[in-house]
């Protein structure tokens, strides 16, 4: 069955990816299902519920919700919806050619919802404020100096008798690979790891006190700038209307954006993919400048005519 995308009606796209999955679902269980006088077996008591393409539209209603991350904040739309129209066309196109057009449309439809959020913040002023980009930009990256002096205290350390089990100790078991990706506040937590480390291996490292500089310095410059990136997303938190509206409108369309390339990466057993496409949803962010704070209740909210004070 051909797919023909209708870029006026983007629910339509929906609906076709929704009608072949239940078709094709029929057929599988048809097949499994028992023979003529055969008991069929019980379900299991904790199974999981059906894929959500399968759900009535009420259900497609309540996922569309869920699926829109209310936590993200009005600067934060730009990164996850730059990195997601990009994705899109990168790792979900290509891998069902029948639904390859309505791929196309919907990381269209992103990347101009983000210009519409990037062209709503320019006019209200707010994307001058602090960010961990723009510290990078203007020269002041203590990020990628915690990820480099991470990268060489450990190389030190294994150059040390018994350095495995100090490098070990130094990225908290886990991989060096893994700590650089982290975002800047927990990078703040791995150099804290380190200086524990190396305290209590200190009569393995006759360098010790030089180290233990150099790594206070960068999480105590590291740390500075994560303060005041967070004071600034808090003083962003009440927005104009325009920029309220922008962000809502990015809100439906990057949420639509996920069920549609979902539906079409499960049909072919790669939804895995998602973190992949979008940042969001990663463990680990590639796109810059995110926040590791949680949802906030407020965030989203438009600026009242008379505003009481917090």
């Amino acid at each position: 069955m051909s797919l023909r995308v209708c870029d006026q009606h983007p629910l339509a796209t929906f609906q076709a990816i929704s009608h072949r999955s239940a078709v094709k679902n029929l057929a599988v269980r048809r097949l499994r299902s028992p023979a003529a006088g055969a008991v069929a077996p019980k379900s299991a008591p904790n199974a999981p519920p059906p894929p959500f393409f399968l759900y009535n539209h009420n259900s497609f209603a309540r996922s569309s919700a869920l699926m829109a991350d209310n936590y993200i904040d009005q600067t934060e739309t730009l990164g996850y919806g730059e990195f997601a129209a990009k994705q899109i066309k990168v790792l979900a196109v290509g891998v069902d050619p029948e639904f390859d057009d309505a791929l196309h449309v919907i990381a269209d439809r992103v990347a101009k919802a983000t210009k519409a959020m990037s062209s709503a913040l320019t006019k209200a002023g707010e994307i001058t404020a602090t960010t961990f980009t723009g510290a990078a930009n203007a020269g002041n990256d203590p990020a990628n100096d915690a990820r480099d002096i991470l990268s060489r205290v450990v190389k030190y350390a294994e150059s040390r008798d018994n350095g495995e089990a100090i490098a070990r100790d130094i990225l908290n078991g886990e991989s060096l690979t893994t700590i650089k990706r982290r975002r800047p506040a927990k990078l703040v937590h791995a150099l804290d790891v380190a200086l524990s480390a190396i305290k209590k291996h200190q009569a393995s490292l006759p360098e010790y006190k030089k180290w233990a500089a150099d790594l206070t310095a960068v999480r105590d410059a590291l740390n500075t700038l994560d303060s005041t990136v967070r004071a600034s997303r808090q003083n962003k938190r009440d927005m104009t209307p325009a920029v309220a509206a922008a962000r809502d409108r990015w809100l439906v369309v990057y949420g639509g954006a996920k069920l549609i390339v979902e539906g079409v990466l499960r049909l072919n057993g790669v939804e895995g993919r998602m973190p992949d496409i979008f940042d969001d949803l990663a463990e680990t962010h590639r796109v810059a400048g995110v926040s590791d704070d949680g949802p906030d209740q407020t965030a989203g909210e438009p600026k009242k005519e008379d505003p009481k004070p917090a």
